[in-house]
């Protein structure tokens, strides 16, 4: 990768973002629709240079929250299942007791 002052020769720009990386990446590509002088030098992310392959790459990542949900719900899939099978001698006996109730008030 080049050295940053190389990096930074004519006209520059800084997108910055606090809370993922992927929004600026996105902003860049909105921005090279309309103009394509605008080109990606390098980036920052976590304490390291990135070259554009870099930048990239870390655009393409999912953001955590969408990243995150399908884990957690592979996570939860497990005891809902437990809890359903736990549960249901005692749902269907419930239900038989019920139905032998309303049979007997028919009567």
């Amino acid at each position: 990768m080049e050295p940053l002052s190389a990096l930074m020769v004519g006209t520059t720009a800084v997108i910055w973002s606090n809370d993922a990386p992927q929004p600026p990446r996105r902003l860049r590509l909105k921005w090279a629709k309309d103009e394509p002088k605008f080109v990606i030098k390098g980036g920052y992310y976590e304490g390291q240079l990135l070259d554009v392959a870099g930048v990239d790459a870390l655009a393409r990542m999912p953001a955590r929250a969408r990243s995150a949900r399908p884990m957690l719900m592979t996570f939860l899939a497990a005891p809902q299942s437990f809890v359903a099978q736990v549960i249901a001698g005692p749902q269907n006996f419930a239900y038989v007791l019920d139905a032998r109730r309303r049979q007997l008030e028919g009567q």
